[in-house]
């Protein structure tokens, strides 16, 4: 059996015969590329591009060789068939660059040497069999972008573009005489047990039809392709799946789903890592589907690479170098901390006379002062406060600053913890309370254990207000750290808005409801306040 075809390509091609013998070609050129085209090296699949772009600064490599059996056949004026190209081996030296986890950079070598068939003749125009010996083929260059989706489990999305030097040899069989290119649009699905990719493309190709009684036509296709693969033991060293790729010519010509015009390649590939590294092995076998130059009968592929794992940098959802595992601030960015209870928390605001009140807000940064709520006289100390002159009336009395009191089983602030809108900054005007807080407990060393509640209103989804409210309580505790308080003695709890204290439905009980408490867990009875 020469081929694999189907009873309704043969019936397409029979009631074709009689329009088509009357049309002569555009061009007869001396010979096509018929060489396949390997995957970047370190893709899942031999032929169907991933989706991802794993690794930051990694090389590999991989050598593919490759087997093809009558990839050229075409039909002369007596109807009979001729193998131009009785076989095509080529070896394919790939190589690809990954960046940041987001940019793959890949290029493919091909050395190739065509087996001559016979002598094709058609009306008048020769087609000759490749000429003897190995050359080079088409050089690919290729980049790609991974721009959607998580690099371990899930689902993602990459566009690539790809470039073809002519360095092939038309009379090998092995290049265009031009340059061609191809824009692919990726998808990828991995779990544990489970990997596809799908290609959806373009390609730009110089049109020609090779001579014949049905004219095999090339030039622009739409590229598609879909693998899978699932791994054959427990460890994951033995993968196997099925691939399928297409390209089917359309102009200059070429009718969709035409066979002469349509290259189609099914796989069956095993792929195993003896060891655990980055040696990769493997092999496919499958049969050509389409009867468009470079479609073999069947072909034989094995490779073997250099595929080194690259696993993707940790979750940082503030995008400031602390992972989310041990981000104490998770949205908001900060610094990495040798204190686990203040690891990726902002660096505290600059104090410089110790009196809990930051320069930026402090009438008198250079002397420890008192909270007074008033611009020109906040944190300076009593003793420099300006005397009011005597005036007919009494001037009206200046706001009590904040205070924080102590009782049995809680530290009561005299006014709220102040943040901007949905997010978990303090607000200036709340460093005087919270400066409360802390003289509080450092007049009060038996408290051993105080916890910080976060508390929200009902604005917003579950999961947001218990985030919202633990990176608040978390804020809270960074700067109390930061002032000198042991962090060993605090504990910051979000409670979201399961815990409100008036109804929601209006503005004053939401505002209510976002709050932030300190409770007394724990007391040192050894110790006096």
């Amino acid at each position: 059996m020469r081929r694999f075809r189907s009873f309704a390509n043969l019936a397409r091609i029979g009631s074709s015969v009689f329009s088509l013998a009357i049309a002569s070609p555009s061009r007869a050129d001396p010979g096509t590329n018929l060489l396949a085209e390997p995957a970047p090296a370190g893709d899942a699949a031999l032929l169907v591009p991933s989706a991802d772009a794993r690794g930051n600064g990694t090389l590999r490599a991989r050598l593919v060789f490759d087997y093809a059996v009558e990839p050229l056949v075409l039909i002369q004026s007596d109807q009979s068939t001729r193998d131009v190209v009785s076989a095509e081996r080529t070896a394919h030296l790939g190589l690809s660059f990954s960046a940041f986890h987001r940019l793959l950079a890949y290029a493919n070598l091909p050395l190739s040497t065509a087996v001559a068939g016979g002598e094709l003749r058609n009306r008048g125009v020769d087609l000759a069999p490749p000429d003897d010996g190995a050359g080079l083929g088409d050089v690919r260059l290729g980049a790609r972008v991974h721009w959607l989706g998580p690099l371990e489990d899930g689902f993602q999305l990459a566009n690539a573009a790809e470039l073809w030097l002519p360095t092939g040899s038309e009379a090998r069989y092995s290049g265009d005489g031009q340059p061609r290119a191809r824009l692919l649009a990726l998808g990828g699905l991995s779990k544990r047990r489970f990997a596809g990719s799908v290609q959806v493309g373009l390609g730009f190709r110089g049109a020609e039809a090779l001579p014949g009684i049905l004219p095999t036509r090339v030039g622009r296709t739409l590229e598609l392709g879909l693998a899978a693969r699932a791994p054959l033991d427990r460890g994951g060293h033995v993968w196997v799946g099925p691939e399928l790729e297409a390209k089917l010519g359309f102009g200059d010509g070429a009718r969709p789903f035409d066979p002469r015009s349509s290259v189609a390649q099914a796989l069956l590939a095993l792929r195993v890592h003896p060891v655990l590294g980055a040696l990769e092995l493997g092999a496919a076998l499958g049969p050509g589907l389409g009867r468009g130059a470079g479609s073999p009968d069947y072909r034989v592929l094995a490779f073997v690479g250099f595929s080194p794992e690259a696993p993707p940098p940790p979750p940082d959802a503030d995008s400031d170098g602390v992972p989310d595992a041990a981000d104490i601030c998770l949205n908001l960015p900060g610094e990495p901390s040798k204190d686990p209870l203040m690891n990726g928390c902002p660096e505290a605001p600059l104090d410089s006379d110790g009196d809990s009140i930051p320069d930026g807000f402090d009438a008198c940064p250079r002397e420890p002062g008192e909270p007074t709520g008033v611009r020109r006289t906040h944190g300076c100390p009593k003793s420099a406060l300006p005397v009011a002159p005597p005036t007919v009336a009494p001037p009206a009395p200046l706001p009590e600053p904040p205070a924080a009191t102590v009782s049995e089983h809680a530290i009561t602030i005299s006014e709220q913890v102040q943040f901007e809108t949905g997010t978990a900054v303090i607000r200036p005007e709340s460093e005087a309370i919270l400066g409360a807080v802390r003289r509080a407990l450092h007049e009060h060393p038996e408290i051993r254990l105080l916890e910080i509640q976060g508390h929200t209103d009902d604005t917003g989804t579950p999961e947001l207000n218990q985030r919202l409210s633990q990176e608040r309580a978390a804020a809270v505790l960074a700067w109390l750290v930061a002032h000198g308080v042991d962090a060993a003695r605090l504990r910051p709890v979000g409670y979201g808005q399961t815990q409100p204290l008036a109804d929601n439905t209006s503005d004053e009980g939401r505002a209510t409801n976002r709050r932030v408490e300190f409770r007394i867990l724990e007391r040192d009875t050894e110790k006096r306040p």
